[in-house]
């Protein structure tokens, strides 16, 4: 019983509250761009998806079909892949 009043003035940590507020100042940002521009959203999350891609299929592809990979190895496919889709 004596643990109720700490319970009523619970509070939030630091971190997360203010991650809470990144998110929610992302979501209304995400909300005036669609709505002063609607077709800069599609083709942002088309280049998101794209870029998305670009860098975690060859890790993917290479990390599924040889049994020696390295971290290396991983960070470099990333990096190509993120250099070659942003330079194209």
């Amino acid at each position: 019983m004596r643990d109720l009043p700490r319970a009523l003035r619970w509070r939030l940590p630091d971190e997360l509250f203010w991650g809470r507020v990144a998110v929610l100042a992302v979501a209304v940002a995400a909300a005036v761009f669609s709505l002063v521009y609607g077709d800069l959203i599609a083709l942002l999350g088309t280049f998101a998806f794209g870029t998305f891609a670009a860098a975690l299929a060859p890790a993917i592809a290479i990390g599924l079909n040889w049994k020696r990979v390295t971290a290396s190895a991983a960070e470099a496919s990333i990096a190509t892949g993120l250099t070659v889709n942003l330079g194209l």
